[in-house]
């Protein structure tokens, strides 16, 4: 039974109400008003929320693609245009900041409609927008869509296969984007993505006027070529928190493998955005793809994406460090293959420069897995480069070695004064307290800034020579 024909006969059973009147969340209610109290029949589980409420809302969405989606435009939805059915290309993406962007649980609260947009992306055709009712609507839906109970009652009603279908038809930015995000809430629970993340067909009943969608993995592979960036924002956020459930990691590397355009719509992210929160997003998807698969980082350790993240880094230098950060992590894990090691040779002099405005950071000896990460990049690139660094790097290894040397210097004085505090204890006990209070866990582990230190030294001591 089609959702139309299941809100229908709500309707005639009388527990569907003038849906103006009952769209608004339970919080907003008057709880002294029996009439606002949602009937038990009619409650999700041991939640407020409404089943005819929820299910409101998902037609919503689907008339919206309607009011924002002209006849044209739907029947060239899967075209062989290779953008998705969407229009303009990806050269007319502009760069511009945002601001107000969703935190991680995908929260809908406090964003005013397009104000986040203006000036960042600039399609062929006029930006299409929701209507403020329906755009706040839909974000109640999005709010509520991290609840357990609401999530199984959205997937009893298909809403992955309708959120990707309406995903997938809309030219409204911000209905795909709130489509996306309720996708990225849904698939936080291993089971939808094992479920609903992989079927070949979907829901005639909705749109029975279409073609059969592509398989669902490749229709939000698709979605990396829109040019909204808080489209790409939630897509790239959807992706990462699939891959990162270990029961469908293989069958999304084996999607993105065999979709080679995934690659290059991330590099043209990276070398085109100057959105702090979507680059940061990229950079945790690039190095869990990467880490976690050897076959796609041999296939992926290429010039083009290493200069990519390079210009990247120069984007997120001074507003996200952690991104930054990340992408150090990311370039390292080129110097663990053999074409990788000669791509990195190959870009030595942009690597370079990067690593060391990293190096300069002050925040650096704080993150010391991305800066032990730099430093190995630095004795690779001397290990195969006959006439040294091509930039003079050596004032900042030295600025760094004292750093290194004050804090190294500082755990000492930190262990020995534990130490005393703790002399009538055992040797073993002593080390344990030690081991709590300095982060060590025994007296022979070496700290990480020790290793930090060894590492400047020896290549303090090569480029001296």
């Amino acid at each position: 039974m089609s959702i139309w024909k299941r809100i229908k006969k709500a309707r005639y059973r009388g527990t569907f109400y003038n849906m103006a009147d009952w769209n608004p969340p339970p919080p907003e209610r008057d709880e002294g008003s029996a009439s606002n109290v949602v009937p038990d029949k009619d409650r999700i589980g041991d939640t407020v929320f409404s089943k005819a409420w929820v299910l409101s809302l998902l037609v919503k969405a689907v008339k919206a693609v309607d009011s924002s989606t002209s006849e044209p435009e739907r029947e060239s939805a899967y075209g062989s245009s290779g953008e998705g059915g969407k229009p303009g290309g990806k050269e007319e993406v502009v760069k511009g900041e945002e601001t107000g962007v969703r935190g991680e649980a995908g929260s809908a609260a406090g964003r005013k409609e397009g104000e986040e947009r203006e000036g960042h992306c600039t399609l062929a055709t006029e930006v299409k927008e929701l209507s403020e009712d329906i755009e706040n609507d839909l974000c109640q839906l999005w709010d509520v869509s991290m609840n357990e109970d609401v999530t199984k009652y959205l997937m009893d009603h298909h809403a992955v296969d309708l959120l990707l279908e309406v995903a997938s038809r809309s030219d409204a930015p911000r209905l795909i984007e709130i489509c996306v995000g309720i996708l990225g809430n849904l698939a936080c629970q291993e089971e939808v993505c094992e479920n609903n993340f992989a079927n070949t067909e979907t829901m005639y009943g909705y749109f029975c006027e279409l073609q059969p969608c592509p398989q669902h993995r490749a229709s939000i592979l698709l979605l990396l070529k829109n040019t909204d960036p808080l489209v790409l924002l939630e897509t790239t956020r959807l992706i990462y928190t699939c891959v990162c459930h270990k029961s469908v990691f293989a069958e999304w590397i084996n999607m993105i493998k065999v979709t080679t355009s995934v690659q290059d719509d991330l590099i043209f992210v990276l070398k085109s955005s100057t959105n702090e929160d979507l680059l940061k997003n990229v950079a945790v998807l690039l190095d869990k793809l990467l880490d976690c698969s050897d076959e796609l980082l041999n296939d992926w350790a290429t010039k083009d994406l290493l200069l990519a993240i390079c210009e990247a880094c120069e984007q997120t230098k001074l507003s996200s460090f952690d991104a930054t950060c990340t992408f150090v992590l990311t370039m390292q894990l080129f110097a663990t293959t053999a074409s990788g090691t000669a791509v990195i040779v190959d870009c030595k002099e942009e690597l370079c420069v990067v690593l060391a405005e990293y190096l300069c950071s002050v925040e650096v000896v704080d993150h010391g897995a991305a800066t032990m990460a730099a430093l190995s990049l630095l004795i690779t690139l001397l290990d195969n480069l006959q006439m040294g660094l091509p930039v003079d790097i050596l004032p900042t290894l030295r600025t760094l070695k004292t750093r290194l040397e004050s804090s190294v210097s500082k755990d000492q004085r930190t262990i020995s004064r534990s130490h005393d505090e703790h002399d009538g204890l055992c040797q073993q006990n002593r080390v344990a307290e030690c081991a709590t209070s300095t982060g060590m866990e025994s007296p022979d582990f070496d700290p990480l800034a020790e290793k930090m230190l060894k590492m400047v030294g020896e290549l303090v001591q090569r480029l001296d020579r």
